[in-house]
């Protein structure tokens, strides 16, 4: 895994090792960057986007799981319109992970 201004990472595999890396870092230690993600859903028409905790993943499954309170209106969104994106940042590293 290397990181920083003066090598890049040029592999698909190995930006996606160290992608499930750092994920699995973030949902361990709430110190890191990745333990916090904007979570975008569709209201009707519109976008709207949300921070939410990281509480648990399956790299194999892809299945990522967040603490939420039922009655919110995120939880309508994600029935209504399965579609969502997620993104992790890391400032120190210039690093950011898009799911969708």
């Amino acid at each position: 895994m290397v990181f920083g201004k003066k090598k890049h990472i040029t592999m698909f595999d190995e930006v996606l090792e160290s992608s499930w890396k750092l994920l699995h870092e973030g949902f361990q230690s709430f110190r890191s960057p990745l333990h916090h993600a904007a979570l975008t859903t569709i209201d009707g028409d519109k976008p709207r986007a949300q921070l939410f905790i990281l509480r648990e993943f399956s790299e194999k499954n892809r299945i990522f799981i967040y603490h939420c309170d039922i009655r919110g209106c995120k939880v309508l969104q994600i029935r209504d319109n399965r579609n969502v994106s997620r993104l992790f940042y890391d400032s120190e590293k210039w690093l950011q992970v898009r799911l969708s």
